[in-house]
């Protein structure tokens, strides 16, 4: 769209993660998908940690829902389930929210925000972005942040290596140091 719809983005991202809880057929989901890449592709980069509280918020409404539908078992998205896209349009966001975000509680939701994340993906679908989520993980939890944005990285590191372990085989040595310095 030509139009500046930015005031528009937390609206959005919160009805489009909502709809990623209905189990709908592949090719509605194919068009959220694309809705969502549109949506925040059209975020700047350097503004993408603003994004942070919103998308954790709407991805927690769309667990809370899936829970209440489910009662019991794992609340896994059915939207962020299947492999092709799954969680490209969201990554970014949180992602930018760990490397650059402008405070230690924004970095420390976007770590938690990807732990949820993780937890609300299957093990198939979260194969492609194992790599991408690990890496700026490990390298940001060696700098020097508060003891609650390590904690939150940890705990987006055990869901990583619960869901994807021999996907993690790569970043052993890293990990191995990571856990024993934290």
């Amino acid at each position: 769209s030509k139009h500046d719809f930015q005031e528009h983005v937390p609206q959005l991202v919160q009805s489009l993660v909502l709809l990623l809880a209905e189990d709908a057929p592949l090719p509605e989901l194919m068009t959220i998908w694309k809705a969502l890449e549109a949506v925040c592709g059209a975020i700047p980069k350097d503004a993408l940690p603003e994004y942070v509280y919103c998308l954790k918020s709407a991805v927690a409404d769309a667990r809370e829902k899936e829970r209440r539908k489910r009662r019991g078992g794992p609340q896994l998205l059915a939207g962020l389930c299947q492999p092709p896209k799954a969680l490209a349009p969201l990554l970014p966001i949180y992602l930018q929210g760990v490397l650059q975000g402008s405070s230690a509680e924004v970095r420390e939701a976007a770590a938690e925000g990807l732990g949820e994340l993780v937890g609300a993906t299957s093990e198939e679908a979260l194969k492609p972005f194992v790599v991408s989520i690990t890496g700026p993980l490990i390298r940001i939890i060696g700098d020097r942040f508060p003891s609650p944005i390590k904690a939150a990285i940890l705990g987006t590191l055990g869901l990583l290596i619960g869901k994807a372990g021999p996907g993690l085989k790569p970043f052993v040595p890293q990990l191995q140091t990571t856990f024993l310095k934290c």
